[in-house]
């Protein structure tokens, strides 16, 4: 049986590179697949732009392809595996990480913790350069989700480190 091209890219295009998310952990691959899938996108709204313009019938209701919204599910799906990949690989870097709470001494004003500067040239070499294909938009909603992981493990880390200190519970 025929199918039509929107069927065509909605079922069989945007279906496979949904499927292929799960199988993928590099996040240069995924970053690829993001970059193919916005192509896919955009080729798929000049299409349902030019239809729109060589339709002769203005008073029918407006043509609209459901395949952009299949790739925009891809494009959800695949920013969604991105930010788990990248927390899996924080939860890493948090397990062997050794945090001193209380340091001994005071750090120099301005100067961050060597925790903190070893984190931050973790994600900029591990994601910064993995994702540098995407679009700056789609870049920043990927760090956002790893800067709200960071700072849901250390509130969970301070409070367990509180809960231990205090007197009831702790030492």
């Amino acid at each position: 049986m025929p199918q039509s091209l929107d069927e065509l890219l909605s079922k069989h295009i945007a279906r496979t590179m949904e499927n292929m998310l799960s199988g993928i952990g590099n996040l240069t691959q995924i970053a690829q697949l993001v970059v193919n899938m916005e192509f896919f996108r955009l080729a798929a709204e000049k299409l349902e732009g030019s239809l729109a313009n060589i339709r002769h019938d203005m008073s029918a209701p407006p043509l609209k392809l459901a395949s952009i919204g299949a790739f925009n599910g891809t494009l959800v799906a695949a920013q969604a595996r991105i930010s788990k990949i990248i927390s899996s690989k924080l939860d890493q870097f948090f397990e062997l990480a050794e945090i001193e709470w209380t340091p001994p001494t005071r750090r120099p004003s301005g100067e961050p913790s060597g925790y903190l500067v070893d984190m931050v040239e973790f994600l900029k070499n591990f994601v910064g350069e993995g994702l540098s294909g995407l679009e700056a938009g789609r870049q920043g909603a990927i760090w956002r989700s790893a800067c709200q992981h960071i700072a849901a493990t250390w509130m969970a880390r301070l409070l367990i480190w509180l809960f231990m200190l205090s007197p009831v519970y702790g030492r």
